[in-house]
Order: C-alpha cells, then sequence, then structure tokens
C-alpha cells in the first residue's frame, strides 16, 4: 500500500529535478574553513537534480482551489512555491536526517563534524546571499540520527546515487524513513514539524555513502501538498576524504526553492558560463567563497521580482520542454 500510494503521489507531483522527541539542535563557533580545490561543472561531479526543465514555455501555474499553493505565476519561475518549500526569507528550520543503510551507517562524531564543517557552512552562506537581495533569513537547524535519536534510522532499500544512471535515484526515502522517526507519512510529519517549530521546514537526508546528490520537488500545483526534500551524500569520491560537500548542500537546498541548473542542457551552460561563472548552479567548488548567486537564481528563488533577460534568451528558454 505504502509503495502504490507514493508511486500515484510522485507522477501527479513530481518532476524527477536533501520520534519527535528525537529531533536535536545544533549551534556552534564560527570558524575557519578554508579549501584549496578549483571550481568544476556540476555534470563532472555530484550535484543532480532530476527533470527540474520540464515546464512547457507557455504554461501557466494557478494555485488550488483552497489557496494554500500561492505561486508567481510568471513563466520564468515554473517551480517558485509549489510544494512543502514555499519562500526562502524569515525563519525556516532546515532538519537533517542522518540516514544508515545496508552499506553504511553513521556514529555521533561523524554526525557532528558533517553539521559544524558541511551543514552549517552552507546554511551561513545562503543567509549572508540573502542579505545582499536585501531578504531577511534565519535558517535554524536540527537532526535526526541513529546515535541521538533513541532507535534506527534506516532506509531499507539500495539507495540510488545517480552516478551511472540519471535514472538512479531512491524515490522513496523519505516514505520509508518517517516510519522510524514515528510517522505513517511524510505528509503527516511535516506538519507535526510545523506545529512544533512554528516555521516552514526543508528536509535534508544524508547518507554517509558516495553518491551524486539529487532533490525532489513538486513540478505541479495540484490540490495536495508535495513534501520536497534533498538527498546528499557524504561524498563523491572516497567517502573518508575532508571534501566540503557545502557548496553540494547550499545548491541542493536552492533547489528546494525554485532554483535551477545551469550546467544543462549544453546550450543553456555556454551562454551561463560566459555571463555567470562563478554561478552556485553552475559550478562545484570546495569553498563557498569560489561561488555566488546570480540574478537569475535569485529572481528564480524569490529574492528579486524583477525577470533577468537572461530568462528571455532562446538559449535560456530553450531548457523548457513540453510534458
Amino acid at each position: 500500500m505504502k509503495k502504490r500510494y507514493f508511486a500515484a503521489l510522485m507522477a501527479l507531483l513530481l518532476c524527477c529535478a536533501i520520534c519527535l522527541s528525537g529531533c536535536s539542535s545544533f549551534s556552534y563557533e564560527d570558524t575557519d574553513y578554508s579549501y584549496t580545490e578549483s571550481p568544476r561543472r556540476y555534470n563532472e561531479l555530484p550535484i543532480y537534480n532530476p527533470g527540474i526543465l520540464s515546464l512547457a514555455e507557455n504554461d501557466t501555474l494557478t494555485p488550488d482551489n483552497d489557496n494554500t499553493n500561492t505561486v508567481d505565476p510568471s513563466k520564468y519561475r515554473p517551480y517558485y512555491a509549489l510544494g512543502s518549500n514555499k519562500y526562502l526569507e524569515g525563519t525556516i528550520t532546515v532538519i537533517f536526517i542522518f540516514v544508515d543503510e545496508y552499506y553504511s551507517s553513521w556514529t555521533e562524531n561523524e554526525v557532528i563534524y558533517f553539521l559544524e564543517y558541511q551543514a552549517l557552512p552552507a546554511m551561513d552562506y545562503l543567509v549572508e546571499e540573502a542579505e545582499k537581495w536585501g531578504i531577511e533569513l534565519e535558517l535554524n537547524v536540527s537532526y535526526y540520527s541513529t546515535p541521538t535519536s533513541g532507535g534506527t534510522i534506516r532506509y531499507d532499500g539500495r539507495i540510488g546515487t545517480a552516478i551511472n544512471s540519471e535514472n538512479d535515484m531512491s524515490e522513496d526515502v523519505m516514505e520509508d524513513i518517517c516510519l522510524d522517526i514515528g510517522y505513517y507519512t511524510p505528509e503527516e510529519m511535516l506538519a507535526d514539524h510545523r506545529q512544533e517549530y512554528g516555521t516552514e521546514i526543508a528536509y535534508i537526508n544524508v547518507f554517509d555513502t558516495v553518491g551524486r546528490s539529487y532533490t525532489f520537488l513538486q513540478s505541479a500545483n495540484p490540490s495536495v501538498e508535495y513534501v520536497e526534500h534533498a538527498i546528499i551524500f557524504r561524498s563523491y569520491g572516497d567517502p573518508y576524504t575532508d571534501e566540503s560537500r557545502s557548496p553540494t548542500i547550499a545548491h541542493e537546498f536552492l533547489h528546494l526553492y525554485g532554483a535551477e541548473d545551469f550546467y544543462t542542457p549544453d546550450n543553456r551552460a555556454r551562454i551561463a558560463e560566459r555571463t555567470y561563472p562563478n554561478e552556485l548552479m553552475l559550478i562545484s567548488a570546495t569553498n563557498l567563497s569560489q561561488v555566488n548567486i546570480s540574478e537569475v537564481t535569485a529572481y528564480l528563488i524569490g529574492w528579486s521580482d524583477d525577470v533577468p533577460s537572461m530568462c528571455l534568451t532562446d538559449a535560456w528558454k530553450s531548457g523548457y520542454t513540453s510534458k
């Protein structure tokens, strides 16, 4: 029943584009982060967001009957405010769920290390970028993990890593692990977390293994609200290296709020490389200081209401294809 329900919901909502008392909060002192590697194209590295360019150019988006999914009607901002992640401003609680699976599991030290040196720098970066656009943003981090939550949080299937195939992605992670956290459905978990924290909720699932990260987001606007989420892998190469995943986390997080990849299709990538060579949605870097958020991404995530001229060019618009 669970699998059939999820398959039906995915078909309706998605284009394939991270126990109540067990959720912990985490804070840290300012730390100096320094890395030396150079930026690289995301299609050569771990970031992957399935099918984010599937809306037809002439499609229009309309709110559902009870107006719970208010969207920007612009055809150039096609994935803005459709699913559970609406507006990237104000206070948002970002819940990292550290997921065990058949081949790997998290230790408490690994969880704390990932939060301090990977997750929190990404959150700080996004807050600082929002400030540049005049947006007040507060990202509060909480988390679940087997070592700290009093129960096992484990994905029972084989986790799709999207390394060898763009179709190798696990669509049922949220539905599987919410049972371990104490909820029957992701929707029930989301509703409870919204009530508990009094904020918007963003989910990022983290696996202690190698893979290309990806995000599932809502691409149509029916009355059902899909629980959007990202899946992050600890590494794209050796999981025991000191590789920074902060740019990866920031990249996938922005997908939850409507950002689009700049590295695909090729004609879009070519023009983006000339105009926005350091764009977070185009390149991969191990240092957050190497990337920025361009006017196009700022528009797509709602930080600016001005439609950039780039979005009107044929090279950019050709990324949209009819469903």
